[in-house]
């Protein structure tokens, strides 16, 4: 498993070629391309996921082709706090589990992450609990 980092700057300039998530999945892959070689970044817990499409006119819906210009992974900052501090807004209560059923109040609650991909067409935002780089000679 690579660390947050190198995902970061392996995957920036890369292409976002493909999603293969469906809601209430608690587990996505996103396909990139960089330089004719494919990388999978696989998600494991996943608890939130969202685009931001932006104001930009396309032919083609986001994540597909997509240049990127930005990969960010934190364990915390604002938009974390707020999600597990069920400060969204939602309009039903949230309450947070991790992927093995424990409660957000209990010690050995396994914190998410926050997956912020900013492209061209749209931001994706994820809150997952796991994230793995894979490059199509570690299968």
């Amino acid at each position: 498993m690579s660390k947050h980092s190198d995902i970061c700057e392996q995957l920036y300039a890369s292409s976002l070629q493909d999603i293969k998530w469906q809601p209430f999945d608690r587990e996505a892959t996103l396909i990139f391309n960089q330089d004719n070689a494919s990388l999978e970044l696989r998600l494991r817990g996943v608890h939130l996921f969202c685009f931001r499409q932006s104001l930009s006119k396309y032919d083609e819906p986001f994540g597909k082709e997509c240049h990127v210009q930005l990969v960010h992974i934190q364990q915390q900052n604002q938009f974390m706090s707020s999600f597990l501090n069920g400060e969204l807004n939602f309009l039903s209560n949230v309450i947070i589990y991790d992927s093995s059923g424990v409660p957000q109040d209990h010690a050995s609650f396994h914190n998410p992450q926050h997956l912020l991909i900013v492209c061209m067409r749209g931001d994706l935002d994820v809150i997952c609990e796991e994230i793995t780089l894979m490059n199509s000679r570690d299968e």
